[in-house]
């Protein structure tokens, strides 16, 4: 006689993934609550905490420890086949390697990222970046008194290092029910790729693309003064190079950041490659700019770094981006869907102008 199990047909669709990630008392099984509170299909709870707890204690004690770099990408394994099998899944996870690996088995986060990324490429996986002050997570830390003290200093500045999100929720400055209205609607919108898209085609090349930390800015400053020097030196005089390089400094990106603005870095093996900003102007209006080190040029690392840009003004809900190109960049930023508007100048301290080229790039209008 058979089981009934025998009869049953292949799922006719995967399963949903709501990925939250983010560092130990970050708040993500709070949020995941909220979710299932009101998502109105089912859906499983599957947490990196509760996966912690399948190898054997007693084998421990004997010192027979499973690898963790299989044990690691078990889990992504037992997404991808929880998914596959018509499951849909809140995924609780901490992309960032142990706080102590034995000798032999060192993984780093970007490692880690890309494995979960190109086993869980098949499906719809929606991002969810789940964050809040330093200070603040480790006051949770000592209050909640079950939590190893400085865990979450250590995966603080490692777990989002190098992922891409379609919502980021900030558990101090946003209740639950809030941040998963929001989860939810990014949920139910496709109109845009999912970040999961974009982090497969960065895993493809042999640089990454990440969100810049203030390490990086005074690198920046360099990369910048370079991009200037070596694409912009053929259109303008010498003069308006120099005045134009003058402010460039760290505290030039400190600023930016503090007044919105996001920064992603282009980074291989031998350093910094090139950076793009992006940050609202107005309403629905975007601002972006792309620098790009002389090495780097023609290899489809300021594409990649604009691309990057753009998803994310795209997902906080621009529906243009607006910006004064140079006279080097103007074919880059055609070649990137801009249009050009009109010439003009930017005026400089001394009085000095700056010949630019306004550019506009329109995008479909989200839906609720």
């Amino acid at each position: 006689m058979k089981s009934h199990v025998e009869h049953l047909k292949t799922p006719s669709r995967s399963g949903s993934v709501i990925y939250l990630n983010g560092s130990s008392s970050a708040g993500k099984t709070t949020l995941a609550e909220a979710l299932l509170d009101v998502l109105q299909e089912p859906f499983l709870y599957f947490s990196i905490n509760l996966f912690d707890e399948i190898p054997s204690r007693k084998q421990i004690k004997r010192g027979l420890v499973p690898d963790i770099r299989y044990f690691e990408m078990g889990f992504a394994e037992c997404i991808a086949a929880l998914a596959r099998s018509g499951n849909n899944v809140i995924v609780d996870d901490v992309i960032a390697p142990p706080q102590h690996l034995p000798a032999g088995q060192e993984f780093d986060v970007l490692d880690l990222l890309r494995h979960r990324v190109k086993i869980l490429s098949p499906f719809d996986v929606l991002f969810v970046k789940v964050f809040c002050p330093l200070d603040e997570l480790e006051r949770r830390e000592v209050a909640r008194g079950d939590r190893t003290i400085g865990l979450a200093r250590n995966q603080y500045e490692q777990v989002h290092r190098y992922a891409v999100y379609d919502v980021e929720v900030d558990t101090s400055a946003e209740a639950p029910e809030d941040a998963s209205a929001r989860v939810l609607k990014a949920l139910e919108n496709h109109q845009h790729p999912r970040a999961l898209t974009q982090m497969v085609e960065m895993a493809k090349r042999s640089y990454c693309v990440r969100r810049a930390t203030e390490a990086d800015f005074d690198e920046l400053a360099i990369i910048h003064e370079e991009s200037i020097r070596s694409h912009c030196g053929p259109y303008y005089a010498m003069e308006v190079l120099e005045e134009w390089i003058a402010p460039i400094s760290r505290e030039k990106y400190l600023g930016a950041v503090a007044q919105g603005a996001t920064i992603y870095v282009a980074e291989d093996a031998t350093g910094l490659l090139g950076f793009s900003e992006v940050h609202r102007a107005k309403g629905t209006e975007y601002n972006a700019a792309v620098f790009v080190s002389g090495r780097a040029s023609k290899k489809g690392v300021g594409s990649a770094l604009y691309r990057t840009a753009e998803c994310q003004a795209m997902r906080a809900g621009a529906e243009r981006i607006v910006l004064n190109s140079s006279l080097a960049a103007v074919e880059f930023y055609e070649k990137n869907g801009f249009r050009q508007l009109h010439h003009g100048s930017s005026e400089m301290p001394s009085g000095t102008e700056l010949k630019i080229i306004r550019m506009i790039k329109h995008f479909p209008v989200n839906t609720p």
